[in-house]
């Protein structure tokens, strides 16, 4: 599980916070091409998520990662949110999701009391395995076995070598000088 939480920190008062739209992308642009909706239009998109009761300027939420990662090594999370005036009606904020599915896409909002989407990004998030440290750490470790393979067998054609010229010592005739009795 992946745990989320966004959160306004503001000397306004009564102000709501609204999440109008989450989703992982592979670089960290809202905009980028290849995205996995999380939330769109104030709705859940993925069955996994599970949003947990906070107060007007909170929004907690959790879902599994593994949804949306992939195959790409590293993803960002960008969300747009919204802060309107918590007690009115008539915002964004008070409509929640709006399922563009329905042909309900318009949306009324009173100007005065809603702010405009602000963009927050968090991010790179990787999955256990595929960071890029751990592909270095396993290059250093393929590096490391090809070193000490190479070190062993030239060690293994040193030994033998040392064997064999031992062995052809052994039998070299050697000369010895006969004492001479009297010739």
């Amino acid at each position: 599980m992946l745990y989320i939480g966004i959160s306004v920190q503001s000397s306004l008062e009564n102000i709501k916070l609204f999440v109008d739209t989450c989703r992982s992308t592979p670089h960290d642009d809202p905009n980028d091409s290849i995205y996995y909706d999380i939330i769109s239009n104030g709705c859940v998109k993925d069955d996994s998520v599970k949003i947990f009761p906070t107060n007007q300027t909170q929004f907690n939420f959790g879902l599994t990662a593994y949804s949306f990662i992939g195959s790409y090594p590293q993803v960002f999370i960008t969300c747009s949110v919204i802060l309107c005036e918590a007690d009115s009606l008539d915002t964004r904020c008070s409509q929640d999701c709006i399922d563009s599915t329905n042909g309900t896409g318009r949306v009324r909002r009173s100007m005065s009391l809603v702010s405009q989407k602000h963009f927050i990004s968090q991010g790179p998030l990787y999955l256990a395995g595929k960071t890029q440290n751990n592909n270095n750490l396993e290059q250093n470790l393929n590096l490391n076995t090809v070193v000490m393979s190479v070190a062993l067998i030239v060690a293994v054609v040193i030994f033998a070598g040392a064997l064999v010229y031992k062995a052809k010592m052994s039998k070299v005739v050697r000369y010895e000088s006969l004492p001479s009795s009297g010739f």
